[in-house]
């Protein structure tokens, strides 16, 4: 691809897959009638649309090597996460085996989304070899 050194300014848009992954371990003992360890694994995926805007700058330093910069915002948030919450609890009283389908829930027991959205700035250099002029 030629160089085009300058100023550049310019719009994105395209699909996102994100996946969102937990796990954790519960200890239970001191103060209750039933002590137990619980373990649970999340596994979710999904996928949305990404919206962008972008400026950047591209300079020659030589005719090999050209300095470019780009700074903009995307949104990218992966909406409609599918997928499994599986619990494992070992207590006095037995073992139980728990799971759950749907999208992972927040603490008041809403639906989470998975949000990727935020500013960047990249940094780059490219090295030419050979090729027309």
């Amino acid at each position: 691809v030629p160089s085009a050194p300058g100023l550049h300014f310019g719009v994105q848009a395209g699909l996102v897959r994100g996946a969102l992954e937990t796990e954790g371990v519960h200890f239970r003992e001191t103060y209750t009638a039933e002590p137990f360890v619980e373990f649970t694994r999340g596994d979710w995926n999904g996928t949305g649309m990404v919206l962008g805007a972008f400026t950047g700058y591209e300079q020659e330093i030589t005719q090999e090597l050209t300095l470019s910069t780009r700074m903009g915002y995307r949104h990218r948030k992966v909406g409609g996460l599918d997928g499994t919450l599986r619990t494992t609890r070992l207590g006095d009283q037995g073992n139980s085996r728990e799971w759950t389908s749907g999208p992972p829930l927040d603490s008041n027991g809403n639906p989470m989304d998975l949000d990727l959205s935020g500013f960047y700035f990249n940094l780059g250099l490219s090295l030419g070899f050979g090729g027309g002029d």
